[in-house]
């Protein structure tokens, strides 16, 4: 069931209370022991943007500190699932205008915080925006020059079914959001992939 957020101060006082979950800030009311176990290495800005009586904007900036990928890795699992429920309990807008586009806007939150770049001072959130962007233009995207990186066609089915539904293979996942062969069809049922995924972590 979908939260109402009335006005301005009720959607800046949920953001900020899903937000503090994930700062640094709230380490000085832990224990040492409870602290060992939070793995949140980031703090956000919060820009919210009245579009009108009843939708607002939300946009979130990272300010990443120096983490080993390993802890930054477990730190993004957690935000990931923190963006997820504040966007789909608060109904948050996310300049879109279907579910497909909806849930594209999120991919690059849930597909760059599951699967870290390696470098250890930042996630690369933004990574994923121009490609992702790109394949909403058209049903199908061109090949690429590099076959390596090609998935044609008709061998997505399978693809799809033995390596993400039966071997839950993430790495494919973020394979398959960066091959340039996925129509719009596919990128929607890797993005369901990702979002059943990300709700268990």
């Amino acid at each position: 069931m979908t939260n109402k957020l009335n006005n301005f101060h009720d959607i800046a006082k949920s953001l900020n209370t899903h937000i503090a979950k994930h700062s640094p800030e709230v380490f000085f009311n832990m224990s040492q022991e409870q602290a060992k176990h939070f793995y949140s290495f980031y703090t956000f800005n919060a820009l919210i943007i009245k579009e009108d009586d009843r939708t607002y904007t939300a946009t979130l900036k990272e300010i990443p500190l120096k983490v080993t990928a390993t802890t930054q890795y477990l730190s993004a699992k957690k935000l990931s699932v923190s963006l997820l429920e504040l966007t789909m309990d608060y109904s948050i807008n996310l300049k879109s205008n279907n579910y497909l586009k909806e849930n594209i806007g999120l991919a690059p939150y849930i597909a760059n915080a599951l699967f870290h770049t390696g470098n250890e001072s930042k996630l690369d959130f933004e990574s994923l925006f121009a490609l992702i962007n790109f394949k909403l233009e058209t049903d199908k995207t061109p090949k690429r020059e590099n076959s390596d990186t090609y998935i044609p066609q008709n061998d997505f089915e399978h693809i799809y079914n033995y390596l993400l539904v039966e071997k839950d293979d993430l790495k494919t996942a973020q394979t398959l959001l960066r091959t340039a062969s996925l129509t719009k069809k596919q990128i929607h049922m890797v993005l369901e992939f990702l979002l059943q995924r990300v709700q268990v972590l």
